[in-house]
């Protein structure tokens, strides 16, 4: 018995999107740690988006809300500082940060990078 053979390289195939280093491992960061949590704190600080505490379900809706101000523009930093969370939720913030463009900067406590 073989085993399958993989299918060859095809250019007409959808290529999904590459992440981004910083958005992959913004999500990566926000991943893994199980339990109880509290919602993280996520504000504008400055010219600078600060994610600080526990990755939980809704902190993705309050990062677009607070990526929606009108001073966030491509290249605003992201500032990360989490000892993990849902990972769901952690890889939907990390595709928004590389769909807006932001950088990132893990800060302290980034359990799962």
């Amino acid at each position: 018995m073989s085993l399958p053979r993989a299918a060859p390289a095809d250019s007409r195939r959808r290529r999904l999107p590459a992440l981004s280093a910083t958005a992959f491992a913004a999500g990566l960061a926000a991943a893994g740690i199980g339990g109880p949590a509290s919602a993280a704190k996520i504000s504008l600080v400055g010219d600078q988006i600060r994610i600080e505490g526990d990755i939980v379900s809704g902190d993705y809706e309050a990062f677009v809300e607070v990526a929606n101000q009108s001073s966030v523009r491509p290249g605003t930093i992201v500032r990360l500082k989490s000892p993990g969370g849902e990972t769901y939720v952690g890889i939907r913030i990390g595709l928004e940060i590389q769909q807006r463009k932001l950088h990132t900067y893990a800060e302290g406590e980034c359990a799962s990078a």
